[in-house]
Parts: structure tokens; C-alpha cells; sequence
């Protein structure tokens, strides 16, 4: 009776977690389209004591797909609202306490956990901002709220890879559609 109850729990538990994961294309609903957005408030960004003035992203379609769900090359981002999963190029400029704005590698690690539907997670390597780490994680939200017929904004977190919990201080904003007459 033991085992019997044993395994109707485990069966149990596994048939939760499993109706938790849908199909991508049923968690990740926004598609992209080639676009630049960027941080447009006058509000400088505090990120681990540095001022972010500039931060500004732009998707360009490669033409290609993949089956893909992770081990992607540098700056290549994966839509995956779309079957087959299809290919962007992803270019990041910023610029650092009114430095110049820099072009900085990213790598495309995938969906940011499967509970938050439409997020996505980079590795964005910036080198020489501190010592212990040229790699920091920035997690890209795609809001159905916000956005209705096309990608208008992007909620961004920047994570704190250098204090760790309890102490980090990620770094929330949105990012913007900038017109394509700018």
C-alpha cells in the first residue's frame, strides 16, 4: 500500500509541473520585426553605480531558422513566437556616464525561466566595467499589455552579477520603438 501511494503521488506531482511548460509558440506570443528601440526619458539609469545615458538595441531579420532552443552564436537572437524560430541579428550601443556609446557583444541564452511568458535572457559582455565580471545578464520582456499590433516596448532588467542576493540592485526601464524617420 506504501509503494502504491508512493507512486500515485509521484505520477501526481510529475502531471503538475509537466501542464506548467507549454508549447513555446504558446508562452512566447509577441513577434518581432526588424526595429531599433532604445531608453527615451530624460531619466539617467543608475546600473551598479554607473550612469547608463544610452541604451539602445536593434533587431535585423538574418533570413534564417533554427530548431534551436539555446547554444545560439553572438548577437543572434531567436524569436520564438514563430515555427519554424526565426533569426535576428541583435546589436547593443551603450554608453556610460556621458562616454562615448559603444557596440557591446551579446550572447542569446534563451527564454528567462518558463513561468514568465514573452522574456527573454542575454549575457552581455562589457568588458572593463568592473574586474570581476565582463558579463552581465539583462532580461527583455515583451509586455501584451503594451504591445497590441507590433513590438512597441520592451521592459528591460539588468541584473546585479556583482553583489548577489540579498544585496543586488537590478535595474529596471523600458525601451522605446524609435521611428524609423529619426
Amino acid at each position: 500500500m506504501k509503494h502504491f501511494t508512493i507512486w500515485i503521488l509521484l505520477i501526481a506531482m510529475m502531471l503538475t509541473l509537466s501542464s506548467c511548460y507549454k508549447r513555446l509558440d504558446q508562452r512566447f506570443t509577441i513577434p518581432l520585426d526588424d526595429a531599433t528601440f532604445s531608453y527615451q526619458d530624460d531619466n539617467e539609469l543608475d546600473y551598479l553605480g554607473y550612469k547608463i545615458t544610452t541604451f539602445e538595441v536593434t533587431f535585423a531579420k538574418t533570413y534564417q531558422t533554427t530548431e534551436l532552443l539555446d547554444e545560439y552564436d553572438l548577437n543572434l537572437f531567436a524569436d520564438f513566437s514563430k515555427v519554424p524560430i526565426e533569426l535576428y541579428e541583435v546589436d547593443f550601443i551603450v554608453a556610460f556616464d556621458h562616454e562615448e556609446a559603444h557596440h557591446y557583444d551579446a550572447k542569446f541564452i534563451g527564454q528567462a525561466n518558463p513561468g514568465r511568458k514573452n522574456a527573454y535572457r542575454f549575457y552581455l559582455y562589457i568588458p572593463g566595467l568592473f574586474s570581476v565580471t565582463d558579463e552581465y545578464t539583462i532580461i527583455f520582456e515583451f509586455d501584451p499589455k503594451e504591445n497590441h499590433e507590433q513590438l512597441e516596448i520592451i521592459s528591460v532588467q539588468l541584473q546585479d552579477n556583482i553583489n548577489g542576493y540579498p544585496n543586488d540592485r537590478d535595474t529596471f526601464f523600458d525601451i522605446k520603438r524609435k521611428n524609423t524617420d529619426e
